[in-house]
């Protein structure tokens, strides 16, 4: 039995890894479009394969999605235990990347492009609640080094930038 954040569960941990992009100069994001379900606006992310750091994820996830290819100048902004598929969500975000915006996964995602916060907020009701989530807690530490992590029933371990993170 496993538990994150007071969730039980006998089912294996799936954990992921999204990134916020910031475009240069402005409080534009990087969004990606869904194809599948309420087809809602996201981070780029997804789930980390074995024996992948979250940085590694966040690249990976990053370039299939979008074609822009993160680099690694990353900030971990937070960790947080997710239900669906359990498991727990590294955060992250980087100024630095390259390459241009091209939906190469069309079966994944619809669209992507760079927003505005006044647009993001506007389109509140077609993102993801998580998502949504994720993009307060990045704004909230964009000026601090504080790493958000919402507490968990049980000590988990995560290798971030070549140093091991308990909490």
């Amino acid at each position: 039995m496993v538990s994150i954040g007071g969730l039980m569960t006998d089912k294996p941990m799936k954990n992921g890894a999204n990134i916020v992009i910031m475009a240069p100069g402005n409080e534009r994001i990087l969004m990606v479009r869904l194809a599948y379900g309420e087809k809602y606006w996201a981070l780029p992310g997804g789930e980390m394969e074995p024996n992948e750091t979250p940085e590694e994820t966040a690249e990976r996830e990053c370039f299939e999605e979008t074609s822009i290819t993160p680099l690694r100048d990353f900030k971990l902004v937070g960790i947080m235990p997710q239900r669906q598929p359990f498991g727990v969500v590294i955060l992250m975000s980087t100024a630095k990347f390259k390459g241009e915006i091209s939906v190469m996964r069309q079966e994944e995602i619809l669209e992507a492009r760079f927003m505005s916060l006044r647009e993001i907020a506007s389109r509140q009701h077609h993102i993801g609640l998580g998502y949504a989530r994720m993009i307060g807690i990045w704004y909230n530490n964009l000026y601090s080094s504080t790493v958000y992590q919402k507490p968990l029933s049980n000590k988990v371990t995560v290798h971030f930038e070549g140093k091991n993170i308990s909490f």
